[in-house]
């Protein structure tokens, strides 16, 4: 591994100050590994860089203050601390710790965020990998994958999140609506209205939060989901929830509101066709994919 400062790469200076996007990486290269400089720094960006076979970054001693995968692909990166520019406050990308978009083949492993508004953004992008990571201290969102297909989300922990709650009062008009946080949320897109082969496996969630929710326009939807082997406790209802999925799974997981928790957590599964069955949903003991799974022959919920 070779330790390596960052710098501004040719040519880039322009796009760094008219879009604030963040400083590039010094010395990326197909099959390389980088190794980034102990210390705060950031925030980073990779924009337009394709790697084959992809560059590893090692940020195993570096905090970065909010990172940008932009039209990129072949990237894999490891370990380090990442936190939103912004905090939890942050708008938009200043409050993320990870944004990735148009990209293909990125993978993040080991690595620890908190202090943003949402963990990790990513839209429209392909083959993306998010494994062995804690995510910690978030206002709203842990995982945001819009419009992406062969997705693996695995092994992760999410905690502590600080939501803003609604305060005052709809009868008298002083109603004002709070945070509505996810550990892991997916949606369609225009530019990407199916998404399919995504795999959310073996994950612990825990705290004032919904769990793994699948959303978006109803028509093409989702296929070939798995979501299998989380462990899910929280304070609101959505512990898991699949819509217009096409032979999707979701097969052991647990499911359980927290103690003293207003809701129970359910398990929605809304004009699916596929294997739901093997969970334990604690609150609800005869919801259907409570049932043990039949040796064969799929499950089909309207």
């Amino acid at each position: 591994m070779i330790p390596i400062l960052l710098a501004l790469a040719p040519g880039f200076l322009g796009y760094f100050e008219s879009n604030k996007v963040g400083a590039p990486i010094a010395g990326l290269a197909p099959g390389k590994t980088v190794t980034l400089a102990a210390g705060d720094t950031g925030p980073l960006a990779i924009m337009g860089q394709r790697f084959d076979p992809p560059v590893t970054i090692d940020a195993r001693v570096a905090r970065v203050r909010g990172l940008r995968i932009w039209k990129s692909s072949g990237i894999i990166w490891k370990n380090g601390n990442l936190v939103a520019e912004g905090g939890t406050a942050g708008a938009s990308f200043a409050g993320y710790c990870v944004n990735v978009r148009e990209s293909t083949r990125i993978a993040f492993e080991n690595i620890a965020c908190s202090g943003a508004a949402r963990a990790i953004v990513v839209s429209d992008s392909r083959a993306i990998t998010v494994r062995r990571s804690v995510f910690t201290g978030l206002r709203i969102d842990g995982i945001n994958i819009a419009g992406s297909s062969d997705v693996l989300v695995e092994g992760n922990r999410f905690t502590d999140f600080t939501p803003v709650k609604a305060t005052g009062s709809k009868a008298d008009g002083t109603w004002k609506d709070g945070d509505h946080p996810d550990a892991i949320q997916l949606w369609t897109t225009k530019t990407n209205p199916r998404m399919t082969d995504i795999i959310i496996r073996d994950n612990v969630i825990e705290g004032e939060t919904q769990g793994i929710n699948f959303f978006g326009p109803r028509g093409q939807g989702y296929a070939r989901v798995v979501v299998t082997g989380n462990t899910i406790n929280i304070a609101y209802p959505a512990a898991i929830s699949l819509i217009d999925c096409e032979d999707c799974t979701v097969v052991g997981n647990k499911a359980a509101k927290l103690p003293g928790a207003k809701f129970k957590a359910n398990v929605r599964l809304v004009e699916s066709a596929g294997r739901f069955c093997g969970n334990v949903i604690t609150d609800v003991p005869a919801h259907i994919a409570n049932a043990p799974c039949p040796r064969q022959g799929p499950d089909k919920v309207k």
